[in-house]
């Protein structure tokens, strides 16, 4: 299997995730490496379980999540692959530690979650290339969206996140 062809991805090859094989890492339109669906995906179905790498910090990184307050943590598995876009098709259960889809996803489709539904600040802040209309321009953090925008995103927001906004706005 090539990387550039994520379709034909087998639980053998070496670039797939998960037991039963449902994801394959492969090139992304931005000529990056991304995550791809090797079959069709459910809304609302566990994708893959967070399987934490080494320990936490309390300051973020390129590669952490933030799970709660101050609390950051490096996963192993696909998620260094999971391209960012602000209409994401997956979002982070921190309820479960999963990775679950926010709608139906298609065979050979590439997996996204919204960074800012998990970081307060972002480490290495971003220009956005999602192409969404619901695009933010910049990739800084949840603390410095608008309020339009801090709506748009509660339904996938993590705990910590939603509690933290909700105090700002008392």
């Amino acid at each position: 299997m090539s990387i550039s062809e994520p379709n034909k991805a087998t639980p053998s090859d070496p670039y797939t995730f998960s037991q039963d094989g449902k994801l394959v890492i492969g090139k992304s339109l931005n000529d990056q490496c991304g995550c791809y669906a090797c079959d069709d995906i459910e809304k609302d179905e566990i994708i893959v379980n967070l399987r934490i790498k080494g320990g936490s910090s309390s300051t973020p990184s390129k590669y952490t999540i933030q799970i709660s307050e101050g609390l950051h943590v490096v996963c192993d598995g696909p998620f260094s692959y999971i391209n960012h876009s602000c209409e994401p098709n997956t979002y982070i259960d921190l309820a479960t530690m999963s990775l679950r889809a926010v709608r139906e996803i298609k065979k050979g489709s590439e997996l996204s979650f919204n960074y800012l539904t998990t970081e307060w600040v972002v480490a290495q802040p971003f220009d956005c290339m999602c192409g969404s209309e619901m695009c933010v321009g910049r990739v800084e953090g949840f603390k410095y969206l608008n309020k339009v925008q801090r709506n748009a995103i509660q339904d996938i927001l993590a705990p910590h996140l939603k509690f933290k906004d909700s105090v700002e706005n008392s």
